[in-house]
């Protein structure tokens, strides 16, 4: 910039100007000095007489201070006017000055204005004016420069969206809003001044929970602030605050530890649908708080008194449908102790109940020496998450903690009566297409939750089913879960009590099915299943095919992230082929499904050039397309209406699993199982298609490829050669009874190969 000086005299009488203009704005100053005519410089200085005046424009605050030695943080352009007028040590300063775009730190300044005036001993200012968004402040008094002289300031502060300032003091936009008032005054020693004043905030609000008035007063005494007639006011009850607080500003916080802590609060019919909005969207919140806890001791060991209630409480949110009602709750604190005297609540036609206690002797840092016991039970609780499942509960939590040890949640629970979708079991993981169970296996705890061991028994007893658009399935076991948040373990497993698979527009009953874990093997669980569906069998063969239906069995094991899937069938096809019936590929066109299986020559059958005499290659499925679109719809009958009868039929009289089928001809079997012991199940089936057959049995599994089994039977109406026999998953069992006669026994073995 351009920088200029100029000065004359006459006698002792000195008149100049001097100035500066550039980048950095512009400043400028003339006046004049009437020195004594004779003596020192210091001594002329002292006692000349000064008429100055200063003026600024554009001023770039924070380069002139850096220039000048000075590295405050501040930012901004003063425009400034001002006078020097008098002798030293009595000069008169008085001036404006205003600051635009300005910056304290993280404190931004839309505007600061200051009219003042001084001597060297003491500072007036007149007017003073500071606006932060729609923020303004205003103030005035004086204060003095000597040792012990005293300030007297007072302030007053309003504005019409404190959220604005929040943000920009903080950088975050805080769900904070409401209009207020402030009156603050400073007064007494400089060094140690007494701060007083008083607050109100009307129509506020803080993440969305609605503060209709916060209003108070208070006084700093020392480094304490003392709260009087504080008061937060909710659209249904208050709550009060009371009482001397200590602070320390580097570093900010609560303290020093010796200082003495004196604070009640309050809660006077705060009504919990208040704080609905701090729940997911569509969630119902009631209930009724009060009671009054003191705060007392010191700062580095506090203590609280009192006792805090809740009453008709309830609480409904779209993750859990059942409403919990009638939730009641008594806390009681006692120093250093907190007693859970009772919550009770009822969830369905259930309850829950829980009661405990904790010490912590030491409130300030509570985690690694608190002592707690609580103890948690729950009665016929009926649960319902939509994205889970739903199902009673019933059992006990207890969740305890010893100093430097982690807190231990055990016990045990029992699910019954539920439905599980079968997507809330296994979830797409994150990295790639593998199948991942939810509960992670990484070192870190979820939702950054504090880490704590487990001891529970988790069991699944009766009328349990995990379902799909293509699964329904019932299972019963259980599981221990040991380890930690961090690094659970599982052990246990679960057995399958029947249901049904859907594959290739097929329906598959689920004979037998494990779900196991291995402490070792984290919380991959290994899957063995077995289930069986009865198809119609266009193969010509009639040796191959007596019954012109076929048993298919589905086997699926290993982990369920790389599970392997086999197909066996009865008669016995390779992959092909049995991959050829479930699709029913004669019904679309693949009519050499079978054309290499030559067959016997039926009645009334012309031999065929090049064949020996009685023997024929059928060159034609025999399964139609109305058999093929009978196949579907029965396949979307059985899962959508028989599997659920057969559900409740069977767990009505106790039986492992029943079976419905119909065939194309019309003809209707059902079979039945109930389990004798381990490796022993009674086995009944009833054909209703004429002629009608009853069979009774006991078959023994010693082994997965190994069965026994010894059928009764008895037949009523006049018989074919080959009786129609009509079963699901008992059709080998059927097949090995001989095809004629009106009763009697046969008995089977079988090993089954893959």
């Amino acid at each position: 910039g351009d920088g200029s000086a100029a000065w004359r005299s006459a006698g002792g009488l000195v008149n100049g100007d001097v100035g500066f203009r550039g980048a950095l704005g512009s400043l400028q100053a003339n006046g004049s000095i009437d020195f004594p005519r004779t003596g020192r410089l210091r001594r002329l200085l002292a006692d000349g007489s000064y008429d100055a005046h200063v003026r600024a424009a554009g001023l770039d605050v924070g380069a002139w201070a850096l220039a000048l030695g000075n590295d405050a943080p501040i930012e901004g352009q003063v425009d400034a006017g001002g006078t020097i007028r008098g002798r030293f040590p009595r000069l008169a300063l008085t001036g404006k000055a205003s600051l635009v775009n300005g910056r304290y730190g993280k404190l931004p300044i839309d505007r600061l204005s200051l009219v003042a005036a001084s001597t060297f001993d003491r500072a007036k200012i007149t007017d003073a004016e500071l606006e932060v968004g729609s923020i303004v402040a205003r103030g005035s008094g004086s204060f003095g420069f000597e040792h012990g002289a005293p300030v007297d300031f007072a302030i007053h502060a309003g504005g019409a969206d404190i959220g604005t300032v929040v943000a920009r003091l903080s950088g975050n936009r805080l769900p904070v809003s409401g209009s207020f008032e402030a009156d603050v005054r400073v007064a007494g020693p400089l060094r140690k001044p007494r701060v007083t004043g008083g607050f109100d905030v009307e129509h506020g609000g803080f993440a969305g929970v609605v503060l209709p008035r916060t209003l108070g007063s208070f006084e700093t005494n020392g480094r304490n602030v003392v709260l009087r007639d504080a008061e937060i006011a909710f659209q249904r009850g208050s709550l009060e605050l009371a009482g001397s607080i200590p602070f320390t500003l580097a570093p900010a916080g609560l303290g020093p530890p010796s200082a003495p802590v004196t604070l009640e609060i309050g809660a006077n019919g705060i009504a919990l649908d208040n704080f609905a909005p701090l729940f997911p969207s569509g969630s119902s919140v009631g209930g009724m708080l009060n009671g009054r806890v003191a705060l007392g001791g010191t700062a580095g060991n506090p203590n609280l008194i009192g006792q805090l209630a809740l009453d008709g409480g309830a609480l409904a949110t779209p993750l859990e449908t059942q409403p919990l009602k009638n939730l009641a709750a008594v806390l009681q604190f006692s120093g250093t102790q907190i007693r859970l005297v009772r919550l009770a609540a009822e969830l369905g036609a259930g309850s829950i109940d829980a009661s405990g206690s904790a010490s912590f002797p030491d409130l300030v840092h509570p985690g690694a020496d608190g002592t707690f016991d609580l103890t948690a039970r729950v009665r016929n609780a009926l649960l319902d998450f939509p994205a889970y499942g739903r199902g009673q509960l019933d059992g006990t939590l207890q969740l305890t903690h010893l100093p430097q040890h982690l807190a231990r949640l055990s016990g045990g629970l029992t699910l019954q009566d539920a439905t599980i979708p079968f997507a809330a079991l296994v979830a797409p993981a994150a990295s790639s297409g593998a199948s991942s169970f939810l509960l992670p296996s990484t070192p870190t705890t979820p939702y950054g939750l504090p880490n704590f061991a487990f001891q529970l028994d988790l069991g699944v007893g009766r009328n349990v089913r995990v379902r799909s658009s293509v699964i329904d399935l019932g299972a019963q076991g259980n599981v221990k879960v040991g380890g930690t948040l961090a690094a659970p373990t599982l052990a246990g497993g679960f057995d399958s009590t029947g249901g049904t698979l859907t594959y290739f527009n097929t329906v598959f009953r689920l004979q037998q099915g494990t779900v196991a874990f291995q402490p070792d093997a984290g919380l991959i669980p290994v899957l063995v299943a077995q289930a069986t569906t009865h198809v119609i069998n266009p193969d010509p063969n009639p040796e191959r095919n007596p019954t012109g239906s076929a048993d298919i069995t589905l086997g699926v094991s290993g982990p369920v992230t790389s599970l392997s899937i086999a197909l066996t069938s009865d008669p016995s096809y390779d992959r092909q082929q049995i991959l050829g019936l479930l699709l029913s590929a004669p019904a679309i066109g693949a009519t050499n499904l079978f054309s290499t299986q030559p067959g016997l020559l039926g009645p009334g059958q012309a031999p065929q050039p090049g064949l020996p005499p009685g023997v024929t290659v059928p060159n034609a499925s025999g399964l139609t397309v109305a058999q093929e679109a009978f196949g579907i719809v029965n396949a979307q009958f059985t899962r959508n209406l028989l599997a659920p009868l057969e559900t409740a039929f069977g767990g009505a009289l106790g039986l492992s699993s029943v079976n419905l089928t119909f065939d194309y001809t019309g003809a209707v079997g059902l079979t039945a199982r109930k389990v004798l012991g381990k490796e022993i199940n009674a086995v009944f089936g009833q054909s209703f298609g004429y002629p009608y057959r009853q069979t009774f049995g006991i078959e023994v599994r010693p082994s997965p490829a190994t069965a026994f089994q010894l059928t009764l039977f008895q037949t009523y109406g006049q018989q074919d050669v080959l009786f129609p026999i009509v079963a699901g998953s008992q059709t080998r069992a059927f097949a090995a009874q001989p095809a004629a006669g009106q009763s009697g026994f046969s008995f089977s073995f079988q090993r089954f190969f893959r």
